[in-house]
């Protein structure tokens, strides 16, 4: 009775951590593989989880014509483009995956899905859309990691055309030749870069790495515009000899209007 009992026992063990698998593997399944988990989405924009698919797997669906308050502000900065997105999102987790790769089929594997998911929205999005630097800088650097780096100094030029104040585009493409025993190739690739964004500190600092010695001014602020005299030279009184009473208070305006999310632009 009792080894019929302990066998009983042991089988019933057996169901259970069985039935525990599959339910453990059929969540597992659920998921789209492409999407990434909580751990990588805080290594990811702001926007991804907001993004469609992804947005879908974690219970709160986001369309084009279907986005709560949340999503609404990636939508008013990126316009139509924000609906591919989550290509980028799941490019940026592919390299993430990458980096933990031991296996170099599998960190191969997961860069080219990473250009394949770049190049899809590259095709998608708008011909001036903001990302077009961002993206070919990414997809830039996937390929020095692939060991491809003509291709890759293509696109980080390609960048450049694009926006020639991007300054990461000038920081990595630095980077690579100097990776590449090419130091006067990153010197004069920082030098160009920061006569364009004279003050950025990643190229200052890279430059001072390198032992360059010239000094870049800032560039001149915008000046002012002439005051219209036209009132005066028709013989109008000057506001300023106006009464208080009759004179319309000025609002002071201070700084200019800033995009909240702008950190997170190319």
């Amino acid at each position: 009775m009792y080894l019929t009992r302990s066998i009983t026992a042991r089988q019933l063990t057996a169901v259970t951590l069985f039935f525990m698998a599959q339910f453990f593997v059929s969540g597992a399944q659920a998921m789209d593989p492409k999407v990434p988990t909580m751990a990588e989405m805080r290594q990811l924009p702001p926007y991804c989880p907001h993004t469609q698919v992804i947005s879908k797997e974690y219970g709160r669906k986001q369309s084009a014509g279907d986005y709560d308050a949340k999503t609404k502000p990636f939508v008013d900065m990126y316009g139509s483009d924000f609906w591919h997105l989550h290509h980028y999102c799941f490019g940026l987790t592919n390299v993430i995956r990458s980096y933990r790769s031991a296996d170099p089929k599998s960190r191969e594997f997961n860069l080219s899905k990473s250009i394949f998911q770049f190049d899809y929205v590259l095709k998608r999005i708008t011909a001036n859309s903001i990302l077009r630097p961002e993206l070919h800088v990414k997809r830039a650097q996937s390929l020095v990691l692939m060991k491809r780096g003509g291709e890759a100094v293509t696109d980080f030029k390609k960048a450049i055309s694009l926006k020639a104040d991007y300054a990461p585009a000038y920081g990595y493409l630095s980077d690579y030749y100097k990776r590449s025993g090419e130091k006067n190739l990153a010197l004069e690739t920082l030098e160009d870069g920061l006569t364009k964004v004279p003050s950025d500190r990643s190229l200052l600092k890279r430059y001072a790495d390198l032992g360059g010695k010239k000094t870049f001014d800032p560039l001149p602020a915008a000046s002012a515009p002439e005051p219209d005299r036209s009132a005066e030279a028709a013989g109008e009184p000057d506001s300023s000899s106006a009464s208080a009473a009759d004179s319309a208070p000025v609002e002071q305006v201070i700084g200019n209007e800033t995009n909240p999310y702008c950190r997170f632009c190319p």
